[in-house]
């Protein structure tokens, strides 16, 4: 406790955030073609195939090839992989948790990380777990599965270029754990009082969950997915999404948090993904309730905005959804900027629920 009294500053919330209007659609480019195996969820000692993507992040800005840390959120692993143009090479594979639960059977299973988000900062990646209620729509779970889950996906991870470099390709489930853990930005964000409430909920309930991560200044940006707050005095416009900010060297040492919240208007979304780009941020903003993968993605249901880390928000552009069957469609979950393109930004979106071969998909939207 006497650690966590040490690093609690303050909180104070930042002025509310309005977006500028926008143009209607980006427009959507090819799907990357993915050479090797992208991996998910670990059952009964089986790696499944990956389709899941939620986060990603590269040691390198602009220019290919880049070098690249990715997580898939029903995964205990992240995974190397290297960008070309127009193309994703898979490379090996890095443990990120080893933590595991005791199922109603009486059966030791993996429980994953939920990883949701990666940064990187100053020669290394960090991987941030959803800190959030495990989706248990049907409340299948047993209370340990619940609570045991959601310490596993209680961190954040830093894992250095170095180690990176070093992801063995095959993956397994005694593989060793790599980088540095740390469990301290959870009792952050339980202190905060608008936060408070909803830790620990579940998402249906308008619960917290990390969805992004950015690093910008030696500051972590942890964008909400939920909850979306009320504004009482916007009643035209009264959902607000949340962007929690904290130093980082309170993640990882004892230093002040200096937390702030910040509350963005996102047309009613939610916080997807979170990247530091040009001096701001880019940030993929979706509904918090997820749709049944049955239901067809609208044309105004995704999006991206520029912030600027302060008082200026500016849509430019929605995403489509990406239908993969007749009545199968998978959402955007991560965003990486590729670059200019004809005077806009191109950026690869990432997609939860697709197969390999449609789950990186280039759009262009306008440039900040």
């Amino acid at each position: 406790m006497k650690h966590f009294l040490l690093i609690i500053a303050c909180l104070a919330a930042m002025p509310l955030v309005t977006a500028i209007p926008g143009p209607a659609v980006a427009e959507s480019g090819p799907f990357f073609n993915v050479t090797g195996k992208l991996l998910g969820k670990t059952d009964d000692g089986t790696i499944q195939d990956g389709e899941d993507l939620s986060g990603i992040a590269c040691a390198e800005e602009a220019g290919f090839p880049r070098h690249c840390l990715l997580v898939d959120d029903e995964s205990q692993f992240a995974q190397s992989v290297t960008i070309e143009t127009g193309s994703i090479t898979v490379g090996g594979c890095i443990r990120v948790t080893d933590a595991t639960y005791i199922s109603k059977k009486g059966k030791t299973k993996p429980a994953e990380l939920d990883g949701e988000g990666v940064a990187y900062f100053k020669g290394a990646f960090y991987v941030i777990g959803s800190h959030g209620h495990p989706r248990d729509k049907e409340k299948e779970n047993s209370e340990n599965e619940n609570q045991a889950k959601l310490k596993a996906s209680s961190i954040v991870r830093r894992i250095s270029v170095e180690d990176a470099g070093k992801a063995s390709g095959d993956c397994r489930r005694d593989q060793d754990l790599t980088g540095t853990p740390s469990v301290n930005l959870g009792p952050l964000l339980s202190s905060d009082p608008a936060l408070q409430p909803h830790y620990g909920q579940r998402l249906e309930q308008n619960g917290l969950t990390i969805e992004g991560v950015a690093i910008k200044d030696n500051v972590l940006y942890a964008g909400l997915r939920a909850p979306i707050v009320e504004d009482a005095l916007a009643p035209k416009d009264p959902k607000l999404a949340v962007v929690f900010a904290v130093n980082l060297d309170a993640i990882f040492d004892t230093k002040a948090a200096d937390a702030r919240l910040s509350k963005l208007r996102l047309e009613g979304r939610g916080v997807r993904d979170l990247v530091a780009y040009s001096g701001g941020f880019l940030i993929l903003a979706g509904p918090s309730a997820d749709p049944d993968k049955s239901d067809p993605i609208g044309p105004n249901d995704y999006a991206v905005f520029f912030w600027d880390g302060d008082k200026r928000l500016t849509k430019l552009g929605t995403i489509a959804g990406n239908q993969i069957g007749p009545k199968d469609w998978a959402k955007p979950e991560a965003l990486l900027p590729l670059g200019p393109k004809d005077g806009k930004l191109e950026v690869l979106i990432l997609f939860d629920g697709a197969p390999a071969n449609r789950a990186a998909r280039a759009d262009t939207i306008d440039a900040p």
